[in-house]
C-alpha cells in the first residue's frame, strides 16, 4: 500500500500538464501512487500522460469519456489504494516536499486530514489564498471549519485525507462548485485536522478559463444552490455564519441567456434588479471600503497603514483601491488590498464622458465607506454618485509635523472615533525571486546597491558631484551600483554619470514599477532622495538610506527607524557620510 494516492483529473491541459506532473513525480516522498484520470481530452494531454507513465511506474492512467471534474475524481477514488488520498488539479502544482510534510504531520498528530497553504498564482503575481504559519491540530467541527476558512476557501486540493474515511464520499455529478458540497461533510465525519506550514499548493488562475467567463444560467443556479447548502449546513450544525455569507444571488427568467431579473436574497430581505442594472431596492455593501488616491507612487504606498488599520478594525472588510493607471502595480501588491480599480483619466475615463463611463461601470456601488485622500473633488463626486454610505476626505493640508501615513490612517477615526489607530509599517508584498524580464537586467549572482538620486523637485535631488563620488566609492568595493529612475531628466542625469567615468548599471526607464520593486528587494541596500523609491525600498524590507535635502519634508515623509531598517540623513549629506552609513546598515543586517 502506498502512503498517498494522488488523484489528478486531466482534461485538455497540454500547456500546463507537464508542470503539474513534474511537481508530483519529483516529490521527496517517493512512496506515492499517481492516478491520472483522462476525462476525454481532445488535445495532446493523453500523449503527455503516456510518455510520463513510460518513465514512472507509479503513474496509473484511467481513461473515460468526458464526464466532468466530479466524475473524474470519483473514478480516481475507485482506483486509489493509498493510506491517504490527495487531489491535484492538472493546471496546478505543489512544492517538492508537499506530500512528505503533509503525511508526516497527519501521522505524527494522528489526524485524518492535513492541510497546507495555498498560493494563488497569476501570470505576473502571486498571493497567499490560505497561509498557515504554524502547525495547529484541531478536532471539533467548528475549529476545523475555522482553520479551513469555510466557506471562503472550500478547496479540496491543498489537503490529504485518510483513505478509509473518504472512500464513500463521492463528488456530486454535473455541477459546478462541487467542493463546497463535499468538503464540509468530510470535515464533519473525519477525526482531527492539522495545518502544515512551510509548504504550498500553487493554484493557477487562468483568465481564459470557464471560471472567468460569463456565467451560464446553470452555473449561476449551481452557485445559488451551493451557497444555500452552506447556510443550511451551518444552521444544522449550530455554526456561526457571517451575514455576508448569508447573502445569495439568484438570477431568474433568461432571454437569449441575458438575466432579465436578478434577485438578491438576504435574511428576510430582497433586492430586485431589472436586467441586472436598475436597483429597485438598494442595500449597503457593509464590508466594502474604498480608497481613492490618484496621486503618485509614494502617496499611494503610504495609504497602506490606513489599509491595515481598516482590516484590523473590520476583519471581514474588502479593501478596494482606486488609482491612476500608472499606479496600478503600486496599489495591487500592497498588504491588505483586495482589489484595484483603474481610473484612466488620460484615456477611457478622460473628461465628463469618461467620468460618467467610470461611474456606470463601477462594480463596487453602495460601499460602506470611501476614503478620499487629499480631498480630490472628482473622487469625492465619484464616491457620492456611487452611493457610498460614508465619504471621508481631508480638504486641509496635512500636518507638517506628523508622518503622512499615520495621518491617512487617522482618517478612519472620522468613520469610527472608537478605533485604536496603529502605526503599522508599510508592506509591499511581491515574490522574493526576480521575474524573468528583470533577471535579464542584472548580471549574475552579485551584491547590488540601488541609488535613486532624482525627485520631482530639483531642490531635493542629489547633487551630481555627490552621486559621482558616491558611485566611485562603491566601485572600489564588492558592490554593484544600480541607478533607477524615469523620464528625460533621469536619462540626462545618468548620461552625466556615465560621462564622468562612473561604473553602474543604468535601469532608467528600463523597468516597470513592479520590476523596479523586485530589483530593489534583491539589493543589499537602497539609497534614495525620491520618496517613491524610498517607500518601495523599506516596504519590501530592503535596508534604506533616506537622504533629505529639504527640511520641510522630513517629518512627513522620512521613514521611522522604529518601523523599518533605515537610516535618515538630514545633515552632513556628503558622499563619504552616505557611503559609510550604507556600509553600516548592510553590516547590521548581516549580523
Amino acid at each position: 500500500m502506498a502512503k498517498i494516492s494522488i488523484i489528478i483529473p486531466v482534461y485538455n491541459v497540454e500547456v500546463y500538464l507537464r508542470d503539474c506532473l513534474d511537481s508530483i513525480i519529483n516529490q521527496t516522498l517517493k512512496d506515492i501512487e499517481i492516478i491520472c484520470v483522462n476525462d476525454g481530452s481532445t488535445d495532446n494531454s493523453l500523449s503527455i500522460l503516456n510518455n510520463y507513465a513510460q518513465k514512472d511506474s507509479r503513474i496509473i492512467i484511467v481513461n473515460q469519456e468526458n464526464q466532468g471534474l466530479s466524475m473524474a475524481r470519483n473514478s480516481g477514488l475507485k482506483f486509489a489504494s493509498g493510506e491517504y488520498i490527495g487531489f491535484v488539479d492538472s493546471d496546478d502544482w505543489v512544492d517538492v516536499d508537499f506530500y512528505e510534510k503533509l503525511y508526516n504531520a497527519a501521522i505524527n498528530q494522528n489526524c485524518d486530514i492535513a492541510a497546507a497553504s495555498i498560493i494563488r498564482k497569476r501570470i505576473h503575481s502571486q498571493k497567499y489564498r490560505v497561509h498557515y504559519t504554524e502547525s495547529n491540530s484541531v478536532y471539533t467541527l467548528e475549529d476545523k471549519i475555522k482553520l479551513c476558512n469555510v466557506p471562503v476557501c472550500c478547496y479540496v486540493w491543498n489537503k490529504i485525507y485518510k483513505s478509509d474515511k473518504i472512500k464513500n464520499f463521492k463528488f456530486q455529478q454535473n455541477i459546478y462548485f462541487e467542493d463546497m458540497m463535499w468538503l464540509p461533510e468530510v470535515l464533519k465525519q473525519t477525526k482531527g485536522l492539522v495545518s502544515v506550514p512551510d509548504t504550498n499548493y500553487y493554484y493557477r488562475v487562468n483568465n481564459n478559463s470557464i471560471v472567468k467567463k460569463i456565467q451560464s444560467p446553470k452555473k449561476q443556479l449551481d452557485s445559488y444552490n451551493a451557497k444555500k447548502y452552506i447556510i443550511e449546513f451551518f444552521d444544522e450544525n449550530n455554526l456561526k455564519l457571517s451575514k455576508k455569507h448569508r447573502t445569495i444571488n439568484k438570477r431568474i427568467y433568461y432571454l437569449l441567456n441575458i438575466p432579465l431579473l436578478k434577485v438578491k436574497e438576504y435574511e428576510n430581505q430582497y433586492t430586485y434588479l431589472l436586467f441586472g442594472v436598475a436597483p429597485i431596492y438598494k442595500k449597503t455593501n457593509n464590508n466594502i471600503f474604498l480608497i481613492f488616491n490618484t496621486a503618485c507612487i509614494g502617496d499611494v504606498l503610504v495609504c497602506n497603514t490606513l489599509c491595515q488599520n481598516i482590516k484590523k478594525s473590520y476583519p471581514d472588510s474588502k479593501i478596494v483601491f482606486i488609482v491612476n493607471k500608472p499606479m496600478y502595480e503600486v496599489a495591487k501588491y500592497q498588504y491588505c488590498v483586495d482589489d484595484v480599480i483603474i481610473y484612466d483619466k488620460k484615456g477611457e475615463n478622460k473628461g465628463i464622458k469618461g467620468l460618467i463611463k467610470f461611474i456606470r461601470n463601477f462594480q463596487y456601488k453602495n460601499a460602506y465607506a470611501s476614503f478620499v485622500v487629499y480631498g480630490s473633488f472628482r473622487n469625492i463626486l465619484i464616491s457620492f454618485l456611487c452611493h457610498t454610505k460614508h465619504t471621508i476626505w481631508n480638504l486641509l493640508r496635512f500636518n507638517p509635523q506628523k508622518s503622512i501615513s499615520l495621518q491617512m490612517a487617522e482618517m478612519l477615526k472620522k468613520l469610527n472615533k472608537n478605533v485604536n489607530i496603529q502605526n503599522y509599517p508599510i508592506k509591499y508584498e511581491i515574490s522574493t525571486e526576480l521575474a524573468e524580464e528583470t533577471n535579464k537586467l542584472l548580471p549574475g549572482d552579485k551584491k547590488f546597491i540601488n541609488i535613486s538620486p532624482l525627485t520631482k523637485n530639483a531642490v531635493k535631488d542629489f547633487p551630481i558631484d555627490t552621486t559621482i563620488e558616491l558611485i566611485k566609492r562603491f566601485n572600489q568595493t564588492e558592490y554593484e551600483v544600480l541607478i533607477t529612475g524615469a523620464g528625460e531628466q533621469a536619462y540626462q542625469y545618468a548620461q552625466k554619470l556615465k560621462d564622468s567615468g562612473c561604473k553602474f548599471i543604468n535601469l532608467v526607464d528600463k523597468t516597470t514599477i513592479l520590476e523596479a520593486a523586485k530589483v530593489i528587494k534583491n539589493c543589499v541596500a537602497s539609497i534614495s532622495a525620491d520618496t517613491g523609491s524610498m517607500h518601495i525600498s523599506y516596504a519590501v524590507n530592503t535596508p534604506t538610506i533616506a537622504v533629505f535635502f529639504e527640511d520641510i519634508t522630513i517629518k512627513q515623509w522620512a521613514p521611522n527607524p522604529k518601523l523599518y531598517n533605515c537610516k535618515v540623513i538630514t545633515e552632513n549629506q556628503t558622499a563619504e557620510n552616505i557611503f559609510n552609513k550604507t556600509l553600516e546598515i548592510i553590516n547590521n543586517k548581516s549580523k
